[in-house]
């Protein structure tokens, strides 16, 4: 498939306003978050997240380690800790 670039080579997204450096974080924008409900859930607390690795995340915060069962309490912290996957990237 091929996408749109702006004028700083960044692809656009042709739904919405976003772009991104790589044509395969486009891509997974597409396929995941652009207009898509969350599809992976917690088996536990039934939160979703557009993202696999978000899911594991909170699980390993919120239940593996002695994190209670219902989401309320874990709701904070993985906030928290989405917020900084962006400085990862």
């Amino acid at each position: 498939m091929k996408f749109e670039t702006d004028i700083n080579g960044r692809f656009k997204c042709p739904t919405c306003t976003s772009s991104y450096k790589q044509k395969g974080h486009l891509v997974r924008h597409i396929k995941y978050e652009c207009g898509v409900e969350p599809q992976f859930m917690c088996d536990i607390c039934f939160r979703r997240f557009k993202h696999k690795s978000n899911l594991k995340a909170h699980y390993g915060i919120c239940h593996k380690r002695g994190g209670s069962d219902s989401g309320d309490e874990c709701r904070g912290v993985m906030k928290m800790t989405i917020n900084l996957d962006h400085f990862f990237e």
